[in-house]
């Protein structure tokens, strides 16, 4: 048995990084092997993407993101109204990649570094 049978239903979250996707008592999260939390059941709804390293977090009609690819996941709030399906890599100083991801919110678009640290145009 990898998981108790605690869960409404289990599946692959990330293979890449051995995740995996819960349901209890209505709310999704992510567990290790073994039934450690990783992320909180907490969400409506999770979306993976391909690679794994991140998914869109879904709660009371508006979408966040946590980055799974560290070995401790990084939270951005679930405070937007979109999230973009492909963040995009930028070089920043000293040939550093950041990801960045565009985002939605009433006032408009902007991105989010995978770090949560928001830019948005000023009006």
């Amino acid at each position: 048995t990898v998981f108790p049978f605690l869960y409404e239903e289990m599946g692959d979250a990330s293979p890449a990084f051995n995740l995996y996707a819960g349901k209890k008592n209505g709310k999704y999260g992510i567990l290790k092997p073994g039934g450690e939390i990783l992320v909180p059941f907490e969400w409506d709804r999770l979306t993976f993407t391909n690679d794994g390293y991140w998914c869109m977090v879904h709660s009371k009609g508006k979408n966040g993101i946590i980055i799974l690819d560290g070995s401790t996941p990084v939270f951005i709030a679930a405070r937007y109204k979109s999230v973009s399906g492909n963040p995009v890599d930028v070089y920043q100083s000293e040939g550093r990649k950041g990801r960045f991801f565009e985002v939605e919110t009433i006032q408009g678009y902007g991105y989010v570094r995978e770090d949560g640290v928001e830019f948005f145009k000023d009006k």
